[in-house]
């Protein structure tokens, strides 16, 4: 039978036999989920949702800080058409979406808050090209599983650009 992905790893056996507490000594991942100070992960929907699901409650430690002016945040992640709104966060988004934002973006995506992002959203922007310094900044999203780019005019990508990004 199956158990919530967030049980696993969290220190409580849930399983009649303890199999979900058995393959914490592993090196333990959680990709396109949140993972806790511990080794459970959880769903990004369970972040800053008002309920302490990690062991450690760290799942919604990082939920004080104030959502910037002129943007939407949803548990780690924010939508913001103003990129030069993000300098004022102080935490590390894992979902960033700029869509239908300024073509401005070199600078911001420099920030080193957001190098946990797993989620990257530069739709409707009106790109016609990705210039070296986007893709140069875009070698430190290590974590990046999803980058749309959807809904732009850019005619050329270059064979290498995105080779730093292993988990796309």
């Amino acid at each position: 039978y199956c158990i919530p992905f967030h049980y696993i790893c969290d220190a409580i056996n849930d399983c009649p036999f303890a199999e979900d507490e058995e393959i914490c000594h592993v090196d333990w991942t959680c990709p396109g989920l949140f993972r806790c100070k511990g080794k459970a992960c959880v769903h990004p929907d369970m972040v800053c949702d008002g309920e302490i699901n990690c062991p450690d409650g760290d799942d919604e430690q990082l939920c004080l800080s104030p959502c910037p002016n002129g943007c939407n945040c949803f548990g780690l992640g924010l939508h913001c058409t103003n990129s030069k709104l993000l300098k004022e966060i102080n935490y590390h988004p894992t979902f960033l979406s700029l869509a239908g934002g300024s073509r401005d973006i070199s600078q911001v995506l420099a920030l080193p808050q957001l190098t946990h992002i797993q989620y990257l959203c530069l739709a409707s922007m009106g790109l016609t090209s990705l210039k070296f310094k986007i893709t140069r900044s875009l070698e430190s999203f290590t974590q990046l599983l999803y980058f749309d780019l959807s809904d732009n005019h850019i005619h050329n990508i270059g064979p290498k650009w995105f080779s730093k990004l292993s988990n796309m």
